[in-house]
């Protein structure tokens, strides 16, 4: 299931993206013509980035929405002994 994004996702995207852009930007001034250590603090940029960029999609998914069960019906199969659930998720989250 892919999940659809607010508009609090997408500022926090482009957040470690412009983070991301400036800390490369920063290493290639640092380092000068020294082309591994160029590619190994971009690299740790990326990383670091990347790992904010997860975990605040992760947080903002549990703490931006809110899931309500609307017209759930149960029914029972008896040729193979399950237990059928059909409903539908609504969303009642402020985003």
């Amino acid at each position: 299931m892919i999940p659809y994004f607010t508009f609090l996702h997408w500022l926090s995207l482009a957040f470690f993206l412009i983070l991301f852009i400036f800390l490369t930007f920063l290493s290639i001034k640092a380092a000068g013509n020294k082309t591994g250590l160029v590619i190994s603090m971009i690299f740790a940029s990326f990383l670091v980035t990347s790992f904010g960029a997860v975990l605040s999609i992760i947080i903002l998914e549990k703490y931006t929405k809110k899931a309500e069960l609307i017209d759930v019906r149960n029914r029972r199969v008896l040729i193979n002994e399950t237990l059928v659930v059909k409903g539908k998720v609504k969303n009642i989250g402020k985003f």
